[in-house]
């Protein structure tokens, strides 16, 4: 291909301009009268022409389509989504009813906030524990035990002193948890300093001392009503008179927590206790002085030691697990995994959503991760139900608890990944039986899952 340009005039050929007085009669570019410069071609190379390609069936036809299918499928999809999620038996249940009264609703258990509250001697060995249990929103309790409590643990029997001393914080929330079956918490220990700091915020505090406290021929505390300063109530709640029982210390201990909280509750301020106001030692303290509190000492027996001046004392068991039942009602495992995670359905609509049965199941043994109501208020029979023969001695424990029941086994596979070990469906037979009486608990929190 060829494309005209204008040649280069040569240096004969180049115009001038005309001065004034030559006559010229333009400036074109060229001395009048030459011919005009002739067109020179240059030698281009062709450019191709861009080919042409036909376009697909599938970019016409299969794309379009397939687009619109999709769209088309998109509710499908997520309707179908939904229904799986909603009715899944695997991981933690989310059910579409949100109505307490329908079939289908479930609500999650916490379990009991408990806490562990340590004073020490003025050697810093352990003087003595109290139990702390958020039982309900206006009910919380406190359980005190004797410091020479004995325990028997993975390193034998031990006292809940020997323990802190060997073990420190640790080794006295598996003693203590050992001792009363449930997790405790974590563990605050407080020595004299650590007590006059709890107390400093509401300031001398006024109690019904049941006992003269005399040590080392030192009259301490006098008996009858005495104020107690914040420096003065560590010295007071870790003071034993000689040769007194523990208990009696305990009941000391008891006055003055009755006459701090409610020093406490009188003052009605957050600062009333120092520390965080939603978590830790702090949260416990003021939520105690908030509520009813029922106190209690750990049911014991002194045990006479043949080489030593001092005993021991022995929990008494018929009698401890139902006060732990009471105060803690739906008690944490400890350690984790020693109770059977278990979900309580009523399959009758008529049974409270199980929570009787709950709490008596959690008084037997189990952990309890929900109650609620089963997908139908027609069923028969109560079936215990598990996933596989490991769980078989739980479901006979749990069985032997209720004092009624089926259980039913259901054959393991790679998708069964239910978030309980054991679930409990309530049937027709389980109306009018001592345990299916109950109301709902404040450590329940309703919904649609979660």
């Amino acid at each position: 291909m060829t494309a005209p340009t204008n040649q280069a005039p040569s240096q004969a050929t180049k115009s001038e301009a005309p001065s004034p007085g030559r006559g010229g009669s333009g400036t074109s570019g060229t001395i009048a009268g030459e011919a005009a410069a002739t067109p020179v071609f240059l030698e281009l190379p062709d450019i191709p022409k861009r080919p042409h390609h036909r376009r697909s069936l599938w970019w016409r036809w299969g794309f379009p389509i397939a687009l619109v299918v999709l769209v088309i499928l998109v509710p499908v999809l997520i309707y179908a989504g939904m229904h799986v999620v909603l009715d899944s038996n695997h991981g933690r249940l989310i059910f579409s009813s949100t109505d307490p009264a329908k079939p289908g609703w479930e609500a999650a258990v916490e379990s009991t906030p408990t806490a562990l509250m340590a004073t020490l001697s003025d050697t810093g060995d352990l003087s003595s524990v109290s139990l702390l249990a958020l039982t309900g929103p206006d009910h919380s309790a406190m359980v005190f035990i004797p410091a020479d409590t004995q325990v028997t643990t993975d390193k034998g029997k031990e006292t809940l002193v020997s323990a802190y001393k060997s073990g420190g914080e640790a080794g006295l929330k598996t003693a203590v948890e050992a001792l009363v079956g449930v997790d405790v918490g974590d563990v605050t220990v407080a020595g004299a300093t650590d007590w006059e700091a709890l107390v400093a915020p509401v300031g001398t505090v006024t109690v019904a001392n049941p006992d003269n406290v005399t040590i080392n021929d030192t009259r301490l505390f006098d008996r009858g009503s005495i104020d107690i300063t914040p420096a003065q109530a560590g010295i007071y709640l870790r003071s034993r008179n000689w040769a007194e029982d523990d208990t009696n210390r305990l009941l000391r201990q008891e006055v003055f927590w009755r006459a701090w909280l409610a020093k406490i509750a009188a003052k009605g301020t957050a600062d009333a206790v120092p520390g965080e106001t939603d978590a830790g030692i702090g949260k416990f303290i003021r939520t105690l002085a908030a509520t009813q509190v029922d106190y209690h000492v750990l049911p014991v027996k002194v045990q006479a030691l043949s080489d030593a001046y001092a005993g021991v004392f022995l929990p008494i068991t018929k009698d401890v697990a139902p006060l732990i039942a009471q105060t803690v009602p739906f008690p944490r495992a400890a350690p984790a995994g020693s109770r059977p995670l278990v979900r309580v359905l009523d399959g009758t609509g008529q049974l409270d959503h199980g929570v009787g049965v709950a709490r008596s199941l959690a008084a037997g043994g189990a952990q309890i991760d929900g109650i609620g109501n089963a997908s139908t208020f027609s069923v028969p029979t109560t079936q215990i139900i598990i996933t596989g023969s490991d769980r078989r001695a739980q479901a006979e424990s749990l069985r032997k608890t209720l004092g009624f029941g089926e259980i039913i086994e259901r054959p393991g596979d790679a998708f069964s990944s239910d978030s309980v070990d054991v679930t409990v469906i309530l049937g027709a037979d389980a109306l009018g039986q001592p345990v299916t009486t109950g109301s709902v608990s404040a450590g329940t929190t309703g919904g649609t899952g979660g």
